[in-house]
């Protein structure tokens, strides 16, 4: 029988990569990848959102319902793909076609990976017969699925967004490079493909552009000479242009005049500025000095925790394993590094280089409102690609020719490689279910459906508008109602075609004046409306007048200047409702005219008129859906609390009103039905709004 350094020859079934198996082992890893997909995809499907919910997911999901055109820079990539995917027959809902595409792209991105980790094994393994490819082939799997159910891939894998299209823009390029470092000699195809890859992302948050400075070294680390090569560079330079090319196609779309069309690009200036990003001064995505807090101690600490959340820790039973991905993470490096030098410090430069690169641009201010985990995702996949790695070459290592022994230290590993996954599946899986939560919806179709017809209702921030939108164009609820919102106000594109479009609220003055308006100097006016009918053929009350103040430092801002004047033209006909989440400091010389009625105020010809009780109490106990608060098994997350004090605040001003009204007994019943619904260890208000709900019933 033949010898193999003293081993017995192998079977034909159980030999791993060699220089004549690699058709075997490329069948094993696309199995492999398939496996961890598949895997992946079915926990993305159990817990993704069935509707929509806040942030960007509600405004990506109406883009492509629509061929509309999202704040800048946009994605181009994600709404041609959503509107493709929603004209599939799946008889549900479109927001949960989209929901699933991204748990697709999810699934994708962890295939891909799993596949780059398998083609990098393949790039080091020796010449020589490997025992149990296949043992090998599942560790690489079972190592790259912490990513997968780690918190912050989770979170945007069961949600329609543009960052899990980033996520697998990034494994594509993995692949990529890993074929380059084949091929380098006649492998500027592959720089083509990897330059066209980043260009098409481009619109993405322009997040794998990131990728670049580690890219270059990559090329330098494996062929110095490729750096003056003209070749690489017109491949590169032309993958690069084609693919921010694309980015061209906005114009059309937006001349389509579609129901979501920010910015209105139409035509090359505004494109120009769209692309650009002027209309927020470039915003802190361009600004990277001077730093907006520590480089250390916040930003790049900002990064790690991210890491550290998907690769390093887990919570319920298997606590104790959350360390495992990491260690093949370390391990991976310093098996690589042993086997192949060069290639070990091009992937650790180009793991660096991401997270250092990531953190330069960002520049994330000190208290920032809003996580950035969402933009780390290449420094997480890329981490992932390694750990992968280290779990096979572990496995490896360990499925010696001793038979049981190589079996059983083999069989051990992938236990704990497996636990790494399982560990985080288990521990987040309550965290990140989505299934149940129809936060959003709800909160939108409460403050749509239960406003009067006609009405024009204004709004301030994303949460509170971009699923109104979406509910009105898209699923039909309520197109009566005019939705503005104020901070848009104060731009001309958003004036000129949404407000002064046909069907849009009535001006005096003409487009071109509405258009051109900015911040003027000001002091306090007092500005009469004109009486108003409360009915066909009463008299008129009298005039009501209005002081309004200067909005900003003596001065009186756009968005003042146009709602006034909107007001002033309407002369009553419609009613103009304003919604709770609207800041006092948005409009204040409204403020004194406003009667709650649930999610939104009335404005009203009255002076201090306080709360429509009768309408209050039937949207807040009878109209209102607060599905998933009262649920133990439904996950809050802190937007949603958020929003969910909205209600509170309703809820106390009814009590007052009820209590000052019919005495106390009515007024703690009033509360009562409030944390039957809206249980405050649930929602753990703000401390003002707790104390508010505390002293509702207490007599003043």
């Amino acid at each position: 029988m033949a010898r193999y350094n003293g081993a017995t020859a192998l079977e034909v079934d159980d030999v791993g990569p060699t220089a004549l198996d690699t058709t075997r082992w490329r069948q094993r890893s696309v199995a492999a990848s398939l496996f961890a997909g598949l895997a992946s995809l079915i926990i993305y499907a159990l817990t993704c959102y069935r509707t929509i919910t806040w942030w960007e997911s509600s405004q990506y999901s109406l883009a492509a319902c629509t061929l509309g055109v999202v704040g800048a820079p946009g994605s181009l990539m994600l709404t041609v793909l959503g509107r493709a995917f929603t004209r599939l027959p799946f008889g549900i809902s479109p927001a949960f076609a989209l929901n699933l595409l991204a748990g697709i792209l999810a699934a994708g991105t962890i295939a891909l990976t799993v596949r780059a980790a398998c083609n990098l094994y393949g790039m080091v393994a020796p010449d020589k017969p490997l025992l149990g490819s296949w043992w090998i082939a599942v560790g690489i799997a079972l190592g790259s699925l912490p990513l997968a159910f780690g918190s912050v891939f989770w979170t945007y894998a069961v949600m329609f967004t543009p960052y899990m299209l980033t996520a697998i823009v990034t494994a594509t390029i993995l692949v990529s490079l890993l074929r380059w470092w084949q091929t380098a000699a006649n492998g500027v195809g592959w720089l083509f493909v990897i330059a066209l890859l980043i260009g098409l992302d481009f619109s993405v948050h322009r997040t794998n552009a990131l990728l670049i400075p580690g890219i270059l070294a990559w090329v330098m680390i494996r062929r110095p000479r490729a750096i003056a090569s003209l070749r690489v560079w017109a491949a590169g330079t032309a993958g690069l242009l084609a693919g921010l090319a694309a980015q061209l196609l906005i114009m059309p779309m937006a001349s389509r005049s579609p129901a979501l069309n920010m910015g209105n690009p139409s035509n090359w200036s505004r494109w120009w500025d769209y692309v650009s990003l002027k209309q927020t001064g470039g915003g802190f995505l361009f600004n990277v000095f001077p730093r907006r807090s520590g480089f250390f101690n916040h930003q790049l600490r900002d990064v790690m925790d991210a890491l550290a959340s998907s690769f390093t820790t887990t919570g319920g039973t298997l606590a104790w394993v959350g360390a495992v991905p990491l260690v093949f993470g370390v391990y991976g490096i310093v098996s690589l590094w042993k086997k192949n030098t060069r290639l070990a410090v091009a992937l650790a430069v180009l793991f660096i280089a991401t997270v250092c690169t990531t953190v330069v641009y960002f520049n994330i201010p000190t208290g920032y409102f809003r996580s950035l985990h969402r933009h780390y995702l290449p420094c997480l996949v890329i981490f992932a690609l390694i750990s992968g790695y280290g779990a096979g070459a572990a496995v490896a290592r360990l499925r010696t020719p001793d038979g049981r022994r190589g079996i059983v230290l083999a069989g051990v590993t992938l236990g704990l490689i497996a636990a790494g996954g399982i560990g985080r599946l288990a521990g987040n899986y309550h965290s990140q279910d989505r299934s149940r939560s129809h936060f959003a919806y709800d909160f939108a179709h409460n403050l749509l459906d239960h406003i009067p017809r006609d009405s024009i209702l204004l709004t301030n921030g994303d949460n509170d508008t971009f699923p109104l939108w979406y509910l009105q164009t898209v699923e039909g609820v309520r197109p009566d109602v005019t939705v503005i919102n104020i901070p848009l106000t104060n731009t001309s594109w958003y004036v000129e075609n949404v407000l002064c479009r046909p069907g849009g609220v009535a001006f005096s003055r003409p487009v071109g004046e509405m258009t051109g308006l900015h911040p003027i100097p000001w002091t306090e006016h007092e500005v009469a409306l004109p009486g108003y009918l409360p009915a066909e053929g009463a008299a008129p009350a009298d005039s009501v007048r209005l002081h309004v103040a200067p909005s900003m430092e003596g001065y009186l801002l756009a968005q003042d200047q146009v709602i006034l004047e909107m007001i002033q033209t309407n002369r009553w006909k419609r009613p103009v409702m304003v919604a709770t989440t609207v800041s006092p400091r948005s409009l204040s010389w409204l403020s004194d005219h406003l009667s709650l009625e649930g999610l939104a105020y009335h404005f009203v010809p009255a002076v201090d008129p306080g709360p429509a009780v009768a309408v209050l109490k039937s949207n807040l106990l009878e109209r209102y859906r607060y599905r998933g608060y009262a649920e133990p098994a439904t996950p809050i997350d802190a937007t949603t609390r958020t929003m969910g004090q909205n209600y509170c605040v309703a809820f106390v001003v009814l009590a007052h009103a009820v209590r000052d009204g019919d005495g106390r007994e009515p007024c703690l019943k009033i509360m009562d039905a409030m944390q039957a619904v809206l249980p405050l260890e649930r929602l753990q208000p703000a401390e003002p709004v707790a104390a508010a709900v505390a002293g509702a019933c207490t007599t003043p």
